[in-house]
């Protein structure tokens, strides 16, 4: 899967692909909320990319996404594709709703791709297409408009060209194999996979050859410390499944009977959350995980499912022996640090009257520890809660950390939803000098950004300061930019991907400079 230069104007994004059949876990790649409607699954049965696609029946199933903001279309230019198999026609892929108006595209009776809009009650049928794509074949199909002017295309052909200068207002509902407006006389009977929408953008405007894999994603996803990360579970997957991934590749121990939930009271992101029963925990034991003396940063979002007035485990890290605690944060009530909240650092109780309310919801909350230097610091809803000097030495523990119930102690835990779990050594995310800070709006990505470095050198071999630049090579897109230090020629720049980049050398007047001065070490 490639980056998408234009992703910044993507207001949808689905692969519509799952680990199963008949799932009916959705996922929007930009974070929107997905819900079902009938039986609407993915399904083994045809896919263009992944393992599955979207099946609808044709009688009662699409799928809905509120949109306060977003496709906000008006008289920008777009782009709306997708790739589609069915053998129906009259039929609707994706429309959207407002009481200003809406657009639609879709199949039409003559099984011809059509776009529709309105700018009030009146629907205007703007194009329509002269291939026929009802044909049980899987078609790449899109509308885009450029300036005034709307194309229809089907598998990289202009299929229409018609002026449109049509304001598309802004809807309050998308409909995903449904028309808004007559859900069940226009539910698509079929196949939808790679659903996107952009706005701002006409991605085509001559012929293309649709791609050949996954629509790419956010190319700013990248984290430069993820060579830190010894700890990075998502808790994705379908409802009730019990394999908890940790991506770093440690084991992941459940105790009880912990599992993974779609339940939309909590999901953060990927459209599930691990979900915690009061006998429940889940455990991690590996020696990346002893913090020792470093800087840490263990940071996550959680939910509880029902308050409690006694005091619950909610991350415990026991001591190095095994037998007491090493770290550990209780909490009660609605927050991670709450009324009669613990927190204890080598079996000391640091505080026993930690207060912090907040509220929580379907977004959950998010929550940091760190420690920076002599200070531990407790970070939850975008706010420092509480800052404790706990000296220089080392947290002693065994290389263990639990989510949930306790089993040192044993007895209750909280039933709670955790997700988005990542443990960081050798340094903290949120500095404790911060009193607010700003909660992560994107899952923690997995990617680190990797260097390019030489040096660069006159025909006699002395070293010069110049301007380096690195660039990815399939588009030509700038990556990183740096000049070369005057005494050694040495330069070090970001880089996507090493094996799919090239470096420029330029002189004081831009002028690009011969490569093979260039000795770039990957």
């Amino acid at each position: 899967m490639s980056d998408d230069l234009y992703w910044d104007q993507v207001a949808l994004l689905m692969h519509l692909d799952g680990a199963m059949n008949g799932s009916t876990r959705f996922r929007e790649e930009t974070g929107k909320v997905v819900t079902a409607v009938g039986n609407a699954m993915l399904s083994t049965a045809w896919k263009r990319f992944g393992a599955t696609s979207l099946l609808l029946d044709g009688s009662g199933d699409w799928l809905t996404v509120p949109t306060a903001s977003g496709f906000a279309f008006g008289l920008l230019d777009f782009t709306v594709e997708a790739w589609v198999k069915t053998g129906s026609s009259g039929r609707t892929i994706v429309s959207s709703n407002s009481a200003a108006g809406g657009w639609a595209l879709w199949v039409n009776a003559q099984g011809r791709l059509a776009f529709d809009c309105a700018a009030s009650s009146a629907i205007v049928n703007v194009a329509t297409g002269s291939t026929v794509v009802n044909d049980n074949l899987p078609h790449h199909v899109a509308v885009t408009r450029s300036g005034a002017v709307l194309t229809l295309w089907v598998d990289g052909v202009a299929d229409a060209v018609v002026a449109c200068a049509v304001s598309i207002p802004a809807p309050s509902a998308l409909y995903i194999g449904a028309l808004a407006s007559s859900t069940a006389a226009s539910a698509w009977l079929g196949h939808i996979d790679e659903l996107r929408i952009t706005e701002v953008v006409a991605r085509y405007n001559e012929p293309f050859t649709p791609a050949a894999e996954a629509f790419g994603g956010d190319p700013t996803a990248y984290d430069l410390d993820y060579d830190k990360v010894v700890l990075h579970c998502r808790f994705d997957g379908e409802n009730g499944a019990t394999n908890f991934v940790d991506e770093k590749g440690h084991t992941v121990s459940r105790i009880g009977a912990p599992v993974i939930s779609t339940n939309q009271t909590f999901q953060r992101f990927g459209g599930s959350s691990a979900y915690l029963g009061a006998s429940d925990a889940i455990g991690f034991q590996h020696d990346d995980l002893k913090p020792g003396a470093e800087d840490f940063t263990i940071e996550g979002w959680h939910a509880l499912a029902s308050p409690v007035s006694a005091t619950r485990p909610f991350i415990t890290m026991p001591s190095a022996d095994g037998t007491g605690v090493g770290l550990r944060i209780s909490s009660s009530q609605t927050s991670p640090f709450a009324y009669n909240g613990v927190l204890i650092v080598n079996g000391v109780t640091v505080s026993s009257t930690i207060f912090l309310p907040t509220t929580y919801g379907a977004q959950g909350v998010h929550f940091a520890i760190c420690r920076e230097g002599d200070y531990l610091a407790l970070f939850s809803g975008g706010i420092r809660r509480y800052l404790f000097n706990i000296g220089s030495s080392p947290i002693e523990t065994n290389g263990a950390l639990y989510l949930g119930q306790d089993p040192l102690t044993g007895g209750s835990g909280s039933i709670r939803y955790y997700d988005e779990i990542r443990y960081t050594k050798g340094l903290s995310h949120y500095s404790k000098d911060l009193t607010t800070y700003a909660v992560p709006v994107k899952e923690f990505p997995n990617r680190v950004l990797q260097r390019l470095s030489g040096t660069v050198r006159d025909s006699a071999g002395n070293p010069l300061a110049r301007t380096v630049c690195s660039f990815r090579r399939r588009d030509k897109l700038l990556v990183d930019e740096c000049v070369s230090d005057p005494v050694t020629g040495a330069f070090s720049l970001q880089a996507i991907d090493t094996s799919a980049h090239f470096v420029i050398v330029m002189d004081d007047a831009k002028n690009a400079l011969i490569y093979d001065h260039v000795v770039p070490v990957l």
